[in-house]
Formats: structure tokens, sequence, C-alpha cells
């Protein structure tokens, strides 16, 4: 498979944002990100207990880009059955206390300190 798993992730998450479909029939916001969100979970595949290693399981690009699976997410978004996920935020002042700075000053230095965590 080769590669970092971060990147494969991000990968699939930005064929899906890209996709001509999911731009047709998800508004720009949090509606297209969840979408693709739930794409990539429900089409991870938990094969050899990879699961309990790996959060939902090894990315399956194919499943994850179906149009049959598109179809269905996009049904309970429109059914008001998708809500969005909490904001996320990460910090890492363990790193920060080593090295003896302060907190990110700017989107870059919060962009760093996302992949060190």
């Amino acid at each position: 498979m080769g590669g970092d798993l971060v990147e494969h992730t991000a990968g699939g998450g930005g064929l899906c944002i890209v996709d001509p479909a999911v731009r047709r029939d998800f508004p720009a916001g949090w509606q297209r990100v969840e979408a693709c969100r739930l794409a990539l979970f429900r089409s991870a595949d938990p094969g050899n207990g990879s699961a309990a290693y790996l959060g939902k399981g090894i990315l399956d690009m194919l499943k994850m880009l179906d149009p049959g699976l598109a179809a269905q997410i996009r049904q309970e978004v429109q059914a008001n059955q998708v809500q969005p996920s909490p904001v996320d935020s990460v910090s890492f002042s363990f790193l920060r206390l080593l090295l003896g700075s302060g907190p990110p000053g700017s989107e870059e230095e919060r962009m760093y300190e996302t992949e060190a965590a």
C-alpha cells in the first residue's frame, strides 16, 4: 500500500469533496463535509480485525466513491438525519513545553501542531 495513512485518508476525502456528483448534490458547507466523512467511514473495510487498530478499518476508495453509497447518504442528508460533527481542536502543549515555545501564533503554526499531534 505504501505511503502514510493520513495521506491516504486525506486523499480519499479530497477525491470525495471534488467529485462532481458530490459538488452537485451537496451545498458547500458542513453537509458536503459530513457526506464525505460518512462515505469514508462506511466504506472502510474492517477485515482481519484491522478496525481494532486502525479506527474504522482500511480505506476502500472504490467503495467510498460508489454511487449507491452516495445516494444513500444524500437521502439521509436531505431527510435531515445527518448533523454536523462537533468542531475539533488540537493542542500539543507538551511539545510546546519541551520546545519552550508559546501557543501557535498563526494558522501555519496551528497546522504544524496538528501534524505533530
